[in-house]
């Protein structure tokens, strides 16, 4: 493996499929049950109980490098009906169950968006590439993602921590139920429902903002800024 990611960093996708995975069983294991769990993976599922499961057959020791070099060969799957949703949460089972605290993905190959990437996440994670949704059920730590977010969610039911986006956001929630320790920040152009439910976190808007006054009824506790501008809600308000 070594300078592996030194040498993906620098080829195309084709190049990358000419790697051989030599000498590294944990890595060899990772994408075997990762495989498995593709194929395998039934429409109707939990997502507390299917990220368990991932943790609980991963192997005993792997690297942060393991899950980075990982997270550049899945776009070989993409044509699997279950890839954006498997693969983000088992990109995120891999680094709550890693021993390390400071993580890279490369998405910057797949053109389908992740969801739940860094979902129940507790540690420092950076993502190239843009997602579908980012931060679910957040304990604490950072996501940083340098690209954009489409179509899911950004922080909901987050507890605590930080998620910053390089990019623009498309999508439905913003910080749906964050508890008073999250903060979200949006460097990019927002389109979304923003603060539905909020309970007592932070969002930091430094783009434009497709603002809607009818979203203001369900907004819950808590503060949002635009650029500039500050808006501070609290529940008896509505």
């Amino acid at each position: 493996m070594k300078d592996l990611l030194d040498k993906l960093g620098k080829e195309n996708k084709s190049e990358v499929k000419q790697i051989k995975i030599q000498n590294n069983s944990a890595l060899e294991e990772i994408i075997f049950a990762y495989k498995k769990e593709l194929n395998s993976l039934q429409d109707k599922y939990d997502l507390h109980s299917l990220q368990k499961r991932f943790e609980s057959i991963l192997p005993k020791d792997y690297t942060a490098k393991d899950i980075t070099y990982f997270s550049k060969i899945v776009y070989n799957y993409q044509d699997n009906k279950h890839f954006g949703l498997l693969t983000g949460i088992y990109l995120s089972a891999l680094i709550n169950n890693c021993k390390e605290d400071n993580f890279f993905l490369d998405l910057n190959n797949l053109n389908l968006g992740l969801e739940y990437v860094g979902s129940e996440n507790c540690k420092e994670i950076t993502v190239n590439g843009g997602v579908n949704s980012v931060g679910y059920l957040m304990f604490d730590g950072s996501i940083i993602v340098n690209g954009d977010v489409n179509y899911g969610c950004i922080g909901s039911y987050m507890q605590k921590g930080k998620i910053i986006v390089n990019g623009n956001v498309n999508c439905g929630l913003i910080g749906f139920k964050m508890g008073l320790d999250g903060e979200i920040i949006i460097n990019g152009h927002i389109r979304g429902i923003i603060g539905i439910h909020l309970d007592g976190g932070t969002i930091r808007i430094n783009g434009e903002w497709d603002y809607c006054k009818k979203d203001e009824q369900n907004v819950g506790w808590g503060t949002i800024y635009h650029k500039k501008r500050k808006f501070v809600y609290n529940k008896q308000r509505f």
